[in-house]
């Protein structure tokens, strides 16, 4: 509910681009350097809220925590409360005040095992060694193909002065709550509808990339973050 809120604000900003310009922005690139110039944020990385800016490094957040769950949930002997609470203070509570702190807190308690994690992710392998085998691998070709996402994200953030280092009680942050409400069932994408999230990426660049995870091919563009909602 986080991310499609965030979402739903980076296609409002995109939408309304047309009153001003009928071809509008086809990359992330160009809807930021659009915002940018209208002047609706200040210099030193302090974003307006609602904007696409604001969204997007919201979503950026949550997707760098979910990484870094799945990338320790690939160990044998992780244990996914310690995971989270770690993954939650590296790269989400710098950013948090004293009510969504506590919240995440109590949340992060309720973490399910790692065995029952491997079954929510992969309810029809029965298999124990299969549903784990086919767990990890694609929990490692999604993150893989994330931080990918992720680096070029910061980088034009950072090239554009809209990374926001301030903590924040913004419309988006306060959405974390309703996050929550899902983190305790981590209603994860089901393994084996891998096609479907592979083919959902976006990057900062105006040209598509293709980068290479594993035996799988990546087409980096920006315009599929907004697709299907023209």
């Amino acid at each position: 509910k986080n991310d499609e809120g965030n979402l739903g604000k980076v296609h409002k900003v995109w939408s309304k681009m047309r009153d001003v310009d009928k071809k509008r922005p086809t990359t992330l690139r160009g809807l930021l350097e659009v915002e940018k110039a209208a002047g609706i944020h200040r210099p030193g990385g302090h974003l307006a809220d609602p904007s696409a800016a604001i969204a997007l490094l919201w979503m950026r957040r949550t997707l760098m925590f979910s990484i870094a769950v799945l990338q320790g949930a690939c160990e044998k002997d992780a244990h996914l409360g310690n995971l989270a609470r770690a993954a939650y203070t590296s790269q989400l509570e710098q950013y948090h005040g004293w009510l969504l702190k506590n919240t995440f807190t109590m949340a992060l308690s309720a973490m399910p095992s790692r065995e029952e994690f491997m079954q929510r992710l992969a309810p029809t392998v029965k298999q124990k060694m299969e549903r784990e085998a086919l767990c990890i691998q694609e929990m490692r070709e999604c993150t893989e193909a994330s931080q990918v996402i992720i680096k070029v994200m910061c980088n034009l953030f950072d090239e554009l002065d809209l990374e926001d280092a301030g903590r924040s009680e913004s419309s988006s942050s306060r959405k974390h709550l309703v996050f929550l409400h899902g983190i305790g069932a981590w209603q994860w994408p089901i393994v084996g509808r891998g096609s479907e999230i592979r083919n959902e990426t976006a990057t900062a660049t105006q040209q598509q990339q293709q980068h290479s995870v594993g035996n799988r091919q990546y087409f980096i563009r920006t315009p599929n973050i907004i697709r299907g909602q023209r």
